[in-house]
């Protein structure tokens, strides 16, 4: 069996992760509000919000509480436990998300 992953870090100048949650969910999702759980703080203290599990992986986005502009986009293969070696890094798809709203600038990828 094959797994996914990939990371893009990138900039926004609107420090605001439920707004850069909404963004993203209308480009992947076409419609808004499928990242959740900022109340949850699943990540150490770390603002992150994610999507349902979806054939076994979730879209997952954390914003640096350091450099409040700074965000990951990340998606997450729950089935992998650490199957390396099966591993499709999907990041270029992800940066191509990202690319769709001009306001965000990739800083990693």
């Amino acid at each position: 069996m094959k797994y996914f992953k990939g990371n893009v870090i990138f900039k926004y100048s609107e420090k605001d992760i439920i707004k850069v949650g909404n963004i993203l969910s209308k480009l992947i999702f076409d419609k808004e509000e499928m990242f959740y759980g900022l109340d949850n703080y699943l990540r150490d203290e770390v603002p992150f919000i994610y999507t349902d599990n979806i054939l076994g992986f979730y879209f997952g986005i954390m914003q640096n509480p350091e450099q409040l502009d700074l965000f990951s986009l990340e998606i997450n293969d729950v089935l992998s436990k650490g199957n390396d070696q099966h591993i499709i890094d999907i990041t270029d798809r992800l940066k191509f998300v990202i690319e769709q709203f001009p306001k965000f600038e990739i800083i990693k990828g």
